[in-house]
């Protein structure tokens, strides 16, 4: 027998051991992650595009009913329209604590056809997802949908005080190595060994499957903010740069909390985010709304406006769509198709005050 086919039988045999343990592994045992009871937050998967994504499949989350389609999508669109809008931001655009009717996609749908448009309204949007995810999901699978509006809402999350930094971590998963860890963690047998080698000690009723949760306080979390301020405006100024080349419309949202809505807190954290988050729209000609306007409008108290102090409610929701269709269509659309315009290439120079680290408080006083 010659040395290659020598080497061609050995390999075909660590294949079939291989894959033989592989299927016993997969049939007989689970990670003793995978054994815990899931008490809190939204069950989301390490992705090694985007740091996290959706898990595919239906869930009870914080009392309601929660389907993600294959693609990592919240369910909810149906195809039947003429045209397609899209949302991307974090948990108050995905519709945390809100069932499917109650959320944003859903209810722009409504008003898009009580004034005669069949729109399609996807919602791309992640909980958590900062302005650089949402920008990679875009790119991954977002712009394969085709949407001819495209609704920007992310903030709250690049604006967060965090352990960690958006591009360093992004950084990270594109090397080599992590890229290979990520997939070989996929394998049953990797992960047997890796818990072989390195057992859990785990007490009795202690969680330790931990899922990423955004419910906090939009001041709490670590000493650095996620998107640094300038950062965070490039990425948005280069997310409508992308939309004019592709000739997708934009509208920028604005998003609310209860102190944004009540207006009590003199000098928030997250100001220097919405000042950026308006100039990028201005100079790129770009449609923005605030939720606050839209709020304010609708008569709503901040209680009957959120379901807690982050996340918009029903109600809450409803303005906003509401806002956004009117906005639309007195800024001409769809004849005008809100696409950004072309400007010079932006390189932000905005002073954070907070760079350093959080206040004590909500805001600076």
């Amino acid at each position: 027998m010659s040395v290659r086919r020598k080497i061609a039988y050995a390999f075909a045999v660590f294949l079939f051991v291989f894959g033989l343990l592989e299927y016993l592994l997969a049939t007989s045992w689970k990670p003793v992650l995978d054994k815990q009871t899931l008490a809190v937050g939204m069950q989301l998967r390490p992705d090694p595009d985007l740091i996290w994504s959706l898990e595919p499949g239906e869930a009870i989350q914080f009392g309601v009913k929660i389907a993600v389609d294959p693609n990592g999508m919240r369910k909810g669109a149906i195809d039947d329209g003429d045209r397609r809008w899209l949302i991307v931001g974090d948990s108050s655009f995905f519709g945390h604590g809100l069932a499917h009717e109650d959320t944003l996609h859903s209810a722009l749908k409504t008003e898009l056809s009580q004034v005669g448009h069949r729109i399609d309204v996807h919602v791309g949007a992640v909980p958590g997802h900062s302005i650089l995810q949402s920008t990679r999901w875009l790119d991954r699978q977002g712009w394969e949908l085709e949407p001819d509006v495209l609704i920007v809402g992310n903030l709250w999350s690049d604006n967060h005080f965090a352990q960690f930094q958006d591009h360093v971590w992004l950084n990270t998963l594109d090397s080599t190595s992590s890229r290979a860890q990520f997939w070989l963690g996929r394998l049953r047998s990797f992960q047997w060994l890796a818990q072989t080698m390195r057992p859990l000690n785990i007490e009795e009723g202690v969680d330790v499957n931990r899922r990423i949760s955004w419910v906090r306080e939009p001041y709490e979390g670590g000493p650095r903010r996620r998107v640094p301020l300038n950062r965070y405006a490039s990425a948005l100024d280069e997310l409508l740069a992308d939309a004019e080349e592709r000739g997708v419309g934009v509208v920028m949202v604005q998003p609310a909390n209860r102190y944004r809505l009540r207006g009590d807190v003199p000098n928030p954290t997250w100001a220097p985010y919405f000042k950026a988050q308006r100039e990028v729209a201005e100079r790129r000609h770009v449609l923005i709304v605030d939720m606050v306007d839209a709020m304010s409008a609708a008569g709503l108290s901040a209680e009957e406006a959120f379901i807690d102090d982050m996340h918009p409610s029903a109600s809450g929701v409803d303005s906003m769509a509401r806002h956004v269709v009117s906005a639309v269509l007195e800024a001409g659309w769809p004849d005008r198709h809100l696409i950004p315009k072309t400007n010079h290439p932006f390189r932000p120079v905005m002073t954070d005050p907070w760079e350093g680290g959080p206040p004590g408080k909500l805001g600076s006083h």
